[in-house]
């Protein structure tokens, strides 16, 4: 378990969807927090459980 800024796991994961995202016509609108959010997680788990967006 290591300290992971939930907000940089967050946009990572909207950026790796984005492309698809915009082929399906959508868009995707979201505000980051002002504050840094910090969570102990175990980094690789938390990457590899982002589902890929639905086709």
């Amino acid at each position: 378990m290591e300290r992971v800024e939930l907000l940089d796991v967050l946009k990572e994961a909207v950026d790796l969807q984005m492309v698809q995202i915009q082929q399906k016509g959508l868009q995707l609108n979201w505000d980051r927090a002002k504050e840094a959010i910090a969570v102990q997680a175990d980094l690789a788990k938390l990457e590899a459980g982002v589902p890929e967006c639905p086709e």
